[in-house]
């Protein structure tokens, strides 16, 4: 499917950083199955979205980094329908179950 819509995310900034170093060491090691963060972001999103992860990491505190993704017409209808109040949290959640099962 093609990705024609854009989400504005904010997850922790440690989560970022996280996600940026664990593509740049599959990248050194000749595996670029997972090209940028908001690859990875727009996987963890459709895994969690057709209910192939659940959220079974923790929410994280401290400082957000802000970032656009752009995503199928199904995750932005899915995305949107999450607790306003709660979008971060599950967003980052979502990020990190999927890293924990597919890393």
């Amino acid at each position: 499917a093609d990705c024609t819509c854009t989400l504005f995310l904010r997850c922790s900034s440690h989560l970022f950083t996280l996600i940026q170093n664990m593509i740049d060491a599959a990248h050194n090691g000749g595996n670029y199955r997972v090209a940028s963060v908001a690859g990875l972001i727009r996987e963890a999103l459709a895994a969690y979205f057709e209910g192939k992860v659940s959220l079974s990491a923790l929410p994280e505190g401290g400082p957000k980094h802000s970032t656009t993704v752009k995503v199928t017409d199904s995750i932005k209808v899915a995305y949107n329908r999450l607790p306003k109040g709660s979008r971060s949290e599950i967003v980052e959640r979502a990020i990190r179950s999927y890293l924990a099962s597919s890393f």
